[in-house]
């Protein structure tokens, strides 16, 4: 009984979640269980969410319906789809939230940094 606890508690303490981008998608991972991938096309808000805890609970959480949480502890963002709600726990939360808002201007085309000015005093043709 007592190994298990332990067993438990050295595999709840080498959980991590990371978020990375590949191609089109935004791969979410709570290593060593779970791995998700999730469309930047599908991505329809982005934002920092209160800070987590082991109160939380700890790796993936079904928080209610169609929300679903990758917990470590840490800060935390919300990553809201066109068909689910994500918690993600992560330490560089701010620089997320940023990342993930430019790839979705990106992705709608209005962020770019080599983007041409258009002269809005000129009528059409």
């Amino acid at each position: 009984m007592a190994v298990g606890v332990i067993v438990l508690t050295w595999t709840a303490v080498q959980m991590t979640v990371s978020i990375a981008i590949a191609e089109e998608k935004i791969v979410l991972r709570c290593a060593p269980f779970y791995t998700t991938k999730v469309s930047i096309s599908d991505v329809v808000a982005v934002s920092m969410a209160p800070d987590t805890s082991l109160a939380d609970g700890y790796g993936l959480r079904l928080v209610r319906a169609k929300t679903r949480g990758l917990i470590v502890g840490w800060p935390a963002i919300t990553l809201e789809t066109k068909n689910r709600r994500w918690i993600i726990s992560t330490a560089q939360a701010e620089k997320v939230v940023r990342t993930m808002i430019k790839l979705r201007l990106s992705e709608q085309g209005c962020y770019s940094k080599k983007r041409k000015r258009r002269n809005h005093d000129e009528s059409p043709p």
